[in-house]
Parts: C-alpha cells; sequence; structure tokens
C-alpha cells in the first residue's frame, strides 16, 4: 500500500482525499463589558439627595465608641440607622424648599398677571376717556356693569376688562355689538347701554331698599344699609 494511502493525503497535499477541507474558522471573541469607572460611580451616588448627609452621619456614629452592653452589630446597626434617618431629614427638607418656591412662583405669576391686568384697565380708560366712540369706551361700559352685578363686591374693574380681553370670542361677539350700535341712529355709544341699543338708566350708585338683583342664577334683595354682600338676602 502507498505511503499516500495510508496517511490519507490527497492530490492537492491535503489530509482529506480530493483536495483540502475547509478548515474551521476560529469563533469571534464575546464583546467585553467596558470597564467601570468606580470614582465617577461613587461620586454619582454622593450627588444623589441624601446620600452624603448619610454617608457623614454614618461615620460620626460609627466613630463614637461602644456602649456598655452594646455589641459591635448593634453599633453598626445604630450607626445605619442613624444614616438613614439623617438621609430622610435631607430629603423631607428638600421637598419642603421645592413646595416652597412652587408657591413663589405662582405667587409671581398671580402678580405678573395682575399687573398686566391694571395696565390693560388703564389703557382700556385712557381710550375711552379720549373718545367716548371707541371700541374700548364700550368694553369700560360693559366691565363698569359687570362689577356693580357682582354681590360678592370681589370684581375689580381692572379684573373685568382682562378677563373681557382674555376671551377671544366675547371680544369679537362685543366688537360686533359696537359696530351696530355706532351705526344705529341712538345718539352713539356714550348713550347706549353696553349689549343693547336702549337709553341708560341712571347709575345706580347706592342701591334702593327691597331692590332685588339676580346673581348666578339666585335672586338677592337689597335689605338696607351698606351695600355689602352681608345686607343681600337671598330671596326664597
Amino acid at each position: 500500500m502507498a505511503l499516500g494511502d495510508i496517511l490519507n493525503i490527497g492530490p492537492q497535499g491535503s489530509g482529506a482525499p480530493g483536495g483540502p477541507v475547509p478548515s474551521q474558522g476560529m469563533p469571534a471573541p464575546a464583546p467585553q463589558a467596558p470597564a467601570r469607572n468606580i470614582s465617577q460611580e461613587w461620586t454619582d451616588f454622593l450627588n444623589q439627595p441624601g446620600n452624603r448627609a448619610a454617608m457623614i452621619q454614618l461615620g460620626v456614629n460609627l466613630l463614637q465608641p461602644i456602649g456598655l452592653g452594646q455589641s459591635t452589630l448593634g453599633h453598626i446597626g445604630q450607626a445605619i440607622g442613624a444614616a438613614g434617618e439623617a438621609k430622610t431629614r435631607v430629603l423631607a427638607d428638600e421637598a419642603k424648599n421645592s413646595q416652597t418656591n412652587r408657591e413663589l412662583d405662582i405667587r409671581q405669576q398671580e402678580a405678573d398677571a395682575r399687573s398686566q391686568a391694571v395696565g390693560m384697565a388703564t389703557a382700556v380708560q385712557r381710550k375711552a376717556m379720549q373718545d367716548a366712540n371707541s371700541f374700548e369706551a364700550f368694553v369700560l361700559k360693559i366691565a363698569q356693569s359687570e362689577v356693580e352685578s357682582d354681590l360678592t363686591l370681589q370684581t375689580t374693574l381692572s379684573d373685568a376688562i382682562a378677563n373681557i380681553y382674555a376671551d377671544p370670542s366675547k371680544v369679537a361677539q362685543l366688537q360686533q355689538q359696537w359696530i351696530q350700535l355706532r351705526s344705529a341712529p341712538t345718539g352713539g355709544l356714550a348713550a347706549a347701554v353696553p349689549g343693547g341699543g336702549q337709553a341708560p338708566q341712571p347709575a345706580p350708585g347706592m342701591p334702593k331698599v327691597g331692590e332685588t338683583r339676580v346673581y348666578q342664577g339666585k335672586t338677592y334683595r337689597f335689605m338696607g344699609g351698606a351695600n355689602t354682600q352681608a345686607n343681600w338676602q337671598v330671596v326664597q
């Protein structure tokens, strides 16, 4: 038997008859996990709310001598409990400060809105004084009527004007009424009741005893005295 047959060498000089056998490739190396940055992880841990205070409190308690009758594990457990209490206090303080900041933001927004309302009311009143037939004069009449009809006496003229301009649909409706009043032969806006074309009634000033008004679906009767909410009674 030929030596080639014994060694199973093919014509291509490989170990398999008839040619080389494809070589088995090495498996691809598994992707390596990124190296941990212990220093950054520790920094992130300390930056979390309350963790720094907890670690300080833990160290302070561990440095205290072990009390009489207390085991080492008990001393460590007491230190851990004190650290947890320190973190809880810090979180509570931060929550309280956050609530205070939100309240301050709300008050600032209310103050800004109030300032804008006053500025708008001032501009409307100035324009109404310059031109009694202007749209601003018409809006001023509407706002004054809303203030007079508020039995709670809480609506100011500035608020009423701001509420009108805050509603685009209401502004459009009033503009349409204003245009109709200007074209109607009723003596102009100075002699017009807001929302209609009739001559105005004299300003009520002080309501008369027994006078009734409707507010928010309820009828109230004025019982006399100062024009305050206490002197208006609901009609049964």
